[in-house]
Parts: C-alpha cells; structure tokens; sequence
C-alpha cells in the first residue's frame, strides 16, 4: 500500500481518495496493530477511523500517529472470548453503516 498524493495504491489497484467519503480500516490478526498503525500513517487525515482485533498482548501502537478513531481491541486467541465476539460485533456494524462511496 502507498499513497501518492490523493491516489492510493493497493495490491496494484489505485484508488482515488477524492472519489470516497469517508476511509475506513477493519481487520485481525496478530500484526494487525502495527498494519493498522501503517495505515493510518499512509492516509494521515483521510483516515476516518475502524476496527481491529489482535491477540492479547499484540496492542502496541507506540510510534504512529493519526491513530484518532481507530479501536484496537485485544481478545483471545485460538480460542475466541467475549471481548472478540464483541469486537467482531463492532466490525460488522461499521460495515453495515458504511455507504457506498466509503472505502
């Protein structure tokens, strides 16, 4: 992912930040911290916020910035708990929320 002005690029797809109302992030995973807070680095105030679970103890987001908006949620893993149920809950609402000029 790279952004070159108000184009973003991803996996070779390139993206017209203007054309969006609003850009969001979801995701899970063990890096999804550190990818989430690479995000919102690539896209600075274009950036809206959004949703990502990691493992217990995988949290860490020192070092990024324009983090306003973005829930990093810990839960357990491989087992699920409640917090990643909940967690999974806030995802599926953001999407749902979500219009069809967001990205």
């Amino acid at each position: 992912m790279e952004r070159r002005g108000d184009q973003l690029i991803i996996a070779g797809q390139l993206y017209a930040l203007p054309a969006f109302r609003q850009v969001w992030v979801v995701g899970a995973g063990k890096a999804g911290a550190s990818m989430a807070g690479a995000v919102a680095e690539i896209l600075g105030d274009r950036l809206e916020g959004g949703v990502v679970i990691v493992k217990d103890g995988y949290r860490d987001l020192s070092g990024f910035q324009n983090l306003t908006g973005l829930q990093i949620i810990e839960a357990s893993h491989p087992l699920p708990d409640q917090r990643g149920l909940r967690a999974t809950q806030d995802i599926i609402e953001l999407l749902h929320a979500c219009q069809p000029d967001d990205l």
